[in-house]
């Protein structure tokens, strides 16, 4: 089990958009980062993270000189076009996990996933299913300042598969990047998570991070 724990407070009955203008209240912010490099030195962004009784809120700021995304369809797999920022959540007592992608024109993409098979097959036979989970999202970009903005409610009530949402809770989270680089040779893209990855592997859970809401 991941020994990163982070504490999230429920701030207050607020809406996305209500968060998104109010003054941060010491939630907690995750750095995005390249563990499994030794030498790696490039920045990742930040997660900001909080939770209003119902959804968990997130306020993810990445530094990004070529912000684009071609795909326009909900629930195409936008992550092999371009930029994509990913959650990553289930709860800790449960084997479902889902894992959830905003690109820079606000598409997402939304997966749920067995923890059993993803412990025993590698990431290109976990056969993910597609949902719909009604994410509340928005995307702010700067381009002048080299970076995009992603917020979003994550409803918490549809990712609990069996049990209630309590008022103190605990959860197993990792957000995670992909970067891409357009050049006249092509696209290239860097990997960047929360998690300390040893290997270049998001589903990797025993490296996300405990998130105890309450």
């Amino acid at each position: 089990m991941s020994s990163n724990r982070v504490h999230c407070q429920n701030g207050d009955d607020c809406t996305l958009r209500e968060w998104i203008i109010r003054q941060p209240k010491n939630e907690p912010i995750l750095d995005m980062r390249q563990a499994w490099k030794t030498d790696a030195n490039l920045e990742g962004g930040t997660v900001r993270v909080g939770w209003n009784g119902r959804g968990l809120l997130l306020h993810a700021t990445l530094p990004d000189c070529d912000i684009f995304n071609p795909v326009t369809e909900f629930n195409e797999p936008a992550f092999l076009k371009g930029d994509v920022f990913e959650i990553f959540i289930r709860p800790l007592s449960q084997d479902a996990y889902y894992e959830i992608h905003i690109s820079p024109n606000n598409q997402q993409y939304q997966v749920r996933l067995s923890s059993k098979r993803a412990t025993e097959n590698s990431d290109e036979t976990l056969r993910p299913t597609l949902v719909t989970v009604p994410v509340d999202s928005m995307i702010q970009i700067d381009r002048p300042n080299n970076r995009w903005e992603v917020f979003a409610e994550v409803p918490l009530a549809e990712i609990c598969e069996k049990t209630p949402i309590q008022a103190e809770s605990i959860w197993l989270v990792s957000f995670s990047r992909y970067d891409y680089t357009r050049s006249a040779e092509g696209m290239t893209f860097e990997l960047f998570s929360t998690s300390p990855h040893k290997q270049p592997s998001f589903h990797r859970q025993q490296e996300w991070t405990l998130l105890i809401l309450g």
